[in-house]
C-alpha cells in the first residue's frame, strides 16, 4: 500500500481473502503496509508526477504488477568471499615478495662454497672429513629445526580446527532440530543425521591428534639437542684447525637454511594459489546465480511492459532497458575515490562502460589495458585509478553493488518517441495514467488526476481507462464530472466542507437525480450554464 498524502488522510476499509483490513494512511506514512500493496495502490497528483520523474519510481510500479518488486538477490556471500580472495592475494604477493631473494642466496652459496672448498683442498683428507661429519649433523640439526617449527604451527591450528569442528557439529545438531517436525522433508533429515555421524566421526579422529603431536614434537626437540650437541665438538676442533672456516661454514649454513625456507615458502604460495582459485570460482557461481535472476527479473519486466503496452493509448510506449540504471554504481565509486583526486568526468566514463562485475575482476587481475579498452581512457589513469580501487572495502563495495533495470515511458509523437524525462508536467502525467490504470487487479484510489490533463485526452485516455477497469474498484477524487458522468460511476459521493470539516452532501449513481442535481450544479456556471453550451453545442451541430 502506498501512502500519498500532502495533507491529511484515508481510511481504507479492505477486505481480501485473508479477511478485513481496516487502515488510516496519512501524509507521514502511517498506515502503510507492504503486505497489501498487491490489493491498493493510493495515489495522488505528487506522487503521479514522482513516479513520471523518477526512475525507480517507475521500476517499482512495474515490479509491484511483476511481483518482483521483494526479489533483491544477496550479495553478501560474494563480498565476503571478495575479501578473502583480497586478504589471499595479500599474502601470495607477501610470499611471492619473499621468493625475490632466492637468486642472491644461490649466488652466496657459490662464493661460500667456493671459498670453503679451497680451505678444505689444502686441509687433508682428515679436515675434509671432519668437515663432512660436520656438515651431515648440521643439516640434521637443520632438518630437525625446520620440522620444531612445523610441529609448533601444527599445535597452534589443530585447536581451531576442533573448535571450528564442533561448531559445526552444534550447527548440524541445531539444522537436524529445526528441520525433523517440518513435512515433506524425510530425505533431507536422513542427510543431516549423516552429516552429524560424519561430523563426530571426524571429531573423534581430530582430538587425539593433539596427544600425538605432542609426543612427536618431543621425540624431534631430542634428536635436535643430540644433533647440535654432536655438532658442537666437531665445529670447535674444525674452528681450531682452521682460521676463518668456521666463519664461512656459519655463513654457508645460513644461506642454506634460508634456501630451504624458500622451499616451504614456495610450498605455500602453490596451496595459497589452490585456495584463491577455489574460491574465485565459488564467488564465480554466486554471481552466475544472482546475474541468472536479474535476467530472469528483466524478461519478467520487458514482457509485462509489452503486454501493457498493447493494452493502453496507442501514444504511450513502456520501455525497459536491461541494466542500464547505473546510478547506484556510479555513487559507490565517487565514494571509494573520494580524496584521490579522481575526475568526476572519468568516474562516469567507468560506470556507463563498465559493469560492476567487469570492473571488480579488472581491479583483482591489475588488468589496467582491459580497463583502459572498455572505459575508453589512457592507460596510465587506468592504472591510477586500480591503484585508488585496491582496496579490500572498496571491492567488497564494488561486488555488492547492483545494476537496475530501468523503466522509461514514453510519448509517441508521430515517429519520434520522447522520453518521459523530457515532457512537461502535463505530458508525464498523460503517459504515466494510462498506465496505472491499465492494471486489472488492485484496488485504485486517486486523487484528482485530471489535473495537468486537458479534457480530450481526459476522456479519451483517462474516462476510457477507468471503464476498462471492469476486474478491480477504482476510487477517485476530483473537480471534473467528467470522470463520473462519463465513467458511469456506480457510485458518486458529493462533499461539501466549512473550510475546517468536510461532510457528505449526497450520493448515488451517475444518473441519481440528487446526484445529477449536483453535478450539473457543480459544473462551470451551474446548470444555466451548462444548458446554454449544450443549446449552443446543438445548434451548432445542426448548422454545420
Amino acid at each position: 500500500m502506498t501512502p500519498s498524502l500532502d495533507r491529511g488522510e484515508i481510511v481504507v476499509d479492505l477486505e481480501t481473502e485473508q479477511g478485513g483490513r481496516h487502515l488510516v494512511v496519512d501524509a507521514k506514512g502511517g498506515g502503510q503496509r507492504a503486505d497489501l500493496s498487491n490489493s491498493v495502490l493510493v495515489l495522488g497528483q505528487n506522487e503521479l508526477e514522482r513516479i513520471a520523474s523518477d526512475a525507480a519510481s517507475r521500476l517499482n510500479l512495474l515490479d509491484l504488477r511483476t511481483g518482483t518488486a521483494a526479489d533483491v538477490p544477496d550479495r553478501t556471500g560474494a563480498s565476503e568471499l571478495t575479501a578473502d580472495l583480497f586478504r589471499l592475494r595479500v599474502e601470495i604477493e607477501t610470499l611471492k615478495e619473499e621468493s625475490t631473494k632466492r637468486d642472491r642466496l644461490l649466488a652466496d652459496k657459490e662464493v661460500l662454497g667456493a671459498q670453503e672448498a679451497s680451505i678444505l683442498s689444502g686441509g687433508g683428507d682428515e679436515l675434509a672429513a671432519r668437515r663432512e661429519a660436520l656438515r651431515a649433523k648440521e643439516q640434521l640439526v637443520i632438518r630437525s629445526t625446520r620440522e620444531l617449527e612445523a610441529f609448533g604451527e601444527l599445535q597452534q591450528l589443530l585447536p581451531r580446527i576442533v573448535a571450528a569442528q564442533e561448531q559445526q557439529a552444534e550447527r548440524l545438531a541445531e539444522l537436524h532440530r529445526l528441520t525433523v517436525p517440518l513435512p515433506g522433508v524425510q530425505s533431507v533429515v536422513e542427510s543431516i543425521s549423516a552429516a552429524q555421524v560424519f561430523s563426530g566421526m571426524l571429531l573423534d579422529e581430530i582430538r587425539p591428534l593433539k596427544s600425538a603431536l605432542q609426543n612427536a614434537d618431543a621425540l624431534t626437540r631430542e634428536a635436535n639437542l643430540r644433533f647440535r650437541e654432536d655438532a658442537a665438538p666437531l665445529r670447535a676442533s674444525l674452528e681450531e684447525a682452521e682460521t676463518g672456516l668456521g666463519q664461512i661454514t656459519s655463513q654457508l649454513r645460513n644461506v642454506e637454511t634460508e634456501l630451504d625456507a624458500l622451499a616451504e615458502n614456495d610450498k605455500r604460495i602453490e596451496v595459497a594459489e589452490a585456495k584463491y582459485e577455489e574460491i574465485r570460482k565459488l564467488r564465480a557461481i554466486i554471481l552466475d546465480n544472482i546475474e541468472g535472476i536479474e535476467e530472469e527479473q528483466y524478461r519478467t519486466r520487458e514482457d509485462l511492459a509489452r503486454a501493457t503496452t498493447g493494452q493502453i493509448s496507442r501514444n504511450v510506449v513502456i520501455v525497459v532497458e536491461h541494466l542500464a540504471d547505473v546510478g547506484e554504481f556510479r555513487q559507490v565509486l565517487l565514494d571509494c575515490l573520494k580524496g584521490t583526486g579522481t575526475r568526476v568526468s572519468l568516474i562516469e566514463a567507468v560506470a556507463e562502460s563498465i559493469l560492476p562485475r567487469q570492473l571488480l575482476e579488472i581491479v583483482e587481475t591489475c588488468d589496467s589495458n582491459g580497463l583502459a579498452v572498455a572505459a575508453g581512457i589512457p592507460t596510465e589513469r587506468a592504472e591510477r585509478l586500480i591503484q585508488h580501487l585496491s582496496r579490500e572495502d572498496t571491492l567488497c563495495s564494488l561486488t555488492k553493488v547492483s545494476l537496475r533495470d530501468r523503466v522509461d515511458f514514453r510519448l509517441r509523437d508521430g515517429a519520434v518517441e520522447k522520453s518521459v524525462d523530457t515532457l512537461s508536467t502535463g505530458q508525464k502525467c498523460s503517459v504515466t495514467l494510462p498506465v496505472i490504470l491499465s492494471e486489472q487487479h488492485r484496488t485504485l484510489i486517486l486523487d484528482q488526476p485530471e489535473d495537468h490533463l486537458d479534457n480530450a485526452y481526459l476522456v479519451e485516455h483517462v474516462v476510457d481507462g477507468i471503464t476498462r477497469r471492469s476486474n478491480a474498484q477504482t476510487i477517485i477524487a476530483t473537480h471534473n464530472a467528467n470522470i463520473p458522468v462519463l465513467g458511469s460511476a456506480d457510485t458518486v459521493v458529493v462533499l461539501a466542507s466549512d473550510g475546517k470539516t468536510g461532510e457528505v452532501v449526497s450520493s448515488g449513481k451517475f444518473d441519481d437525480g440528487s446526484v445529477v442535481d449536483w453535478i450539473t450544479g457543480l459544473m462551470e456556471g451551474g446548470r444555466e450554464a451548462f444548458a446554454r453550451r449544450s443549446a449552443f453545442y446543438a445548434s451548432h451541430g445542426e448548422t454545420s
